[in-house]
C-alpha cells in the first residue's frame, strides 16, 4: 500500500472587526458589515480541485472558512490534525494581507506542509 498524499483546500476565514469578507466565486472580493447580507458564494474551484484530487487517491480536507464563519484557530487545528502535505488556498488582492498572516501561523503549526496560493492577485502579480 502506498502512502496517500494529504491535501487541505482552504477558503480562509476573512473577518475585520465588525465586517466579514467574501472572495470565492466573487468578481469583487469585499468586506461587508456582519449580519447585513447572507450571500456567501460557493468556492467552486476549491471543490472541483478537491474532488479531482480525491478521485486520484488523495486524502482531502476542505474548509470553507467564510461560509462556516469559523475561527482561524479552528482552521489551524483542523489542518494540523489532518497532517496535510499540501495546503491549497484561494486568495484575492483585497484579502491577501490577512491571508498571508494566517498562512504564516498555519506554516508554524504545519512546518512540513507545502503551501500553494491561487486567485486574482497571484495571477496578476506572480512571485
Amino acid at each position: 500500500l502506498g502512502v496517500r498524499m494529504k491535501i487541505s483546500y482552504l477558503n480562509l476565514p476573512w473577518e475585520d472587526g465588525e465586517r466579514w469578507g467574501i472572495r470565492a466565486g466573487c468578481r469583487f472580493p469585499n468586506l461587508q458589515k456582519k449580519n447585513t447580507n447572507s450571500y456567501v458564494p460557493f468556492p467552486f474551484l476549491i471543490a472541483y480541485a478537491a474532488s479531482y484530487a480525491e478521485s486520484q487517491g488523495a486524502d482531502v480536507l476542505c474548509i470553507d472558512g467564510v461560509a462556516e464563519r469559523c475561527s482561524v484557530q479552528s482552521v489551524k487545528d483542523r489542518v494540523s490534525a489532518h497532517a496535510s502535505d499540501l495546503i491549497v488556498v484561494e486568495t484575492s488582492t483585497t484579502s491577501l494581507g490577512k491571508d498571508l498572516f494566517i498562512l504564516d501561523e498555519l506554516k508554524a503549526e504545519c512546518p512540513r506542509a507545502k503551501i500553494a496560493l491561487y486567485g486574482s492577485h497571484v495571477d496578476v502579480r506572480p512571485g
